[in-house]
């Protein structure tokens, strides 16, 4: 998770700091938005208007300059936009059949636009790490995912490198999530019951964690800083933490060893399930993430701010640290950087 974290609301965009929980920021400038993405720490927001007050469409997308307290750049397109990932280098915006990828800094330039199957979600991922500028979203397969390598030299508008393909699920792709330095990329369906994670050079699969045995929306998938973890949020009102790297740590049925490991039966005893877990509001759209190697932060839609902090010893201990209302708290800063 970055250091910070905006949400839109009723009175256009927040920004809070995440670990201590301080509101640094309220932006009423840009109306009301359905969509609101930070760019680290810099000064930099994209956002898209919606909501019962937006001063643009849903089309659009703003740049606002938090250094200079207003929109410096805008981008506008023939349909809804979906989706912004953003780093210093690289912009990419999700529309409901293409994507397109601009160079961010030092001007944004058009590299890329890319036709994709219908994705009316925005599903997509964009690597941070400074050099590697790996793109990740669903392929026209069924349950398949591509992954691109688009390069701020291209400016020809082409993709730099032939795309990857990983068959990751038998349903349709719901949620796709990079580590930080782009080596593995988590997956999961429509289904919602099993998460695996991929490598994304050799396309191997590394990890196959469940989640559960029921359907569920998956909110949110995120690594630790290391990738030695990863947190899953659905709307079941439960977040689940599993061991990516010491595998060992995770859960396993007692039966694993008495059913056949051939069949469905079999696939379900011999699954990875959760080292540990919490609960947050069921049904409430929540982003969880780690603030540091052993700390999740859980953000939640109603405005619930839980921090957890969990033994890596593999002992599956995990405590709550934290919980607030980000929604209600006062402006702690008067500055405008954050």
């Amino acid at each position: 998770m970055s250091s910070c974290f905006a949400c839109c609301t009723n009175t256009g965009v927040q920004v809070f700091n995440t670990d201590p929980l301080l509101e640094k920021r309220k932006i009423s400038e840009l109306g009301t938005c359905s969509f609101v993405q930070l760019m680290g720490r810099s000064n930099f927001i994209a956002v898209v208007s919606g909501g019962k007050n937006p001063i643009f469409d849903d089309c659009t997308v703003s740049i606002w300059d938090d250094a200079k307290s207003k929109v410096v750049a805008q981008l506008k397109f023939k349909e809804p936009v979906l989706n912004v990932k953003m780093k210093p280098s690289l912009m990419v915006v999700v529309l409901p059949s293409r994507i397109h990828v601009f160079q961010f800094l030092p001007e944004i330039q058009k590299l890329a636009s890319i036709d994709t199957k219908e994705n009316l979600t925005g599903i997509c991922d964009l690597c941070a790490e400074p050099g590697r500028d790996l793109l990740v979203f669903p392929s026209h397969s069924v349950g398949s995912i591509q992954i691109l390598t688009v390069s701020v030299a291209c400016l020809a508008r082409e993709v730099s490198t032939s795309p990857l393909v990983i068959a990751a699920h038998k349903n349709p792709i719901a949620i796709i999530s990079l580590d930080s330095s782009g080596i593995y990329v988590a997956t999961a369906s429509t289904k919602g019951t099993l998460i695996r994670v991929f490598e994304t050079t050799q396309r191997n699969l590394v990890a196959e964690f469940r989640r559960g045995a029921d359907r569920a929306v998956l909110y949110s998938i995120s690594f630790s800083l290391d990738s030695s973890y990863l947190c899953v949020s659905s709307d079941k009102g439960t977040v689940h933490l599993f061991a990516v790297k010491d595998s060992v740590q995770n859960r396993r049925s007692n039966l694993r060893h008495v059913v056949p490991s051939s069949g469905s039966a079999g696939s379900y005893v011999a699954s990875q399930w959760a080292l540990a877990s919490f609960t947050t509001p069921a049904e409430c759209p929540t982003v969880a993430a780690f603030a540091s190697h052993n700390t999740i932060v859980a953000i939640c839609s109603d405005g619930s701010y839980y921090k957890y902090i969990f033994s890596v010893d593999g002992s599956g201990i995990i405590n709550r640290e934290m919980f607030d209302n980000f929604l209600q708290l006062a402006m702690s800063s008067p500055e405008n950087d954050f």
